[in-house]
């Protein structure tokens, strides 16, 4: 029996016209995954850590890990099947009201067909629903064009209110 952190697994199916042109037919899953200390949850981590370090290969693999496996970052997942397909690690900081994304990738074999897209739904949808109303990331300017065109903005300072 899994006993991992296991916030949300619902089944979605693709309605938008759009979308069912550029994602294959059949049910796509997501789910929240956080490291709870269990074997369960290391094993549920550790197809996306590899994931990660995969379509991320300039990252430090160190790096990639330690954030994967951190009980203070969240995992969101697109499956198909049973398959993680894509992810992306987050930070919550709840008196901020603030998600940090830490990375976010899909299967090379998966890209260029929607499924960036609708995790970046998801995730959002996450945020709201958890009442977070900022989504902050540090990224390069291949990550800022993919980040503006999904509706984001660039700011050039931030204050923390600690």
């Amino acid at each position: 029996a899994t006993r991992s952190t296991i916030r949300n697994n619902s089944c979605h199916l693709i309605h938008s016209k759009n979308e069912m042109q550029t994602v294959p037919s059949g049910p796509i899953a997501f789910n929240i995954l956080s490291n709870d200390m269990t074997v369960e949850s290391l094993e549920q981590l550790a197809p996306l850590k590899s994931l990660f370090m995969k379509q991320l290969s300039k990252m430090a693999k160190s790096y990639i890990t330690r954030y994967v496996y951190d009980p203070n970052h969240t995992t969101l997942t697109i499956c198909k099947g049973k398959t993680p397909i894509g992810g992306v690690c987050f930070r919550a900081f709840k008196k901020l009201k603030i998600l940090e994304i830490v990375f976010l990738a899909v299967s090379s074999n998966e890209q260029v067909r929607g499924y960036g897209t609708l995790l970046m739904k998801e995730l959002k949808s996450y945020a709201q629903k958890n009442k977070f109303y900022h989504l902050l990331t540090y990224a390069d300017n291949f990550a800022v064009r993919y980040s503006i065109k999904k509706g984001f903005s660039t700011v050039q300072h931030f204050h923390f209110f600690f």
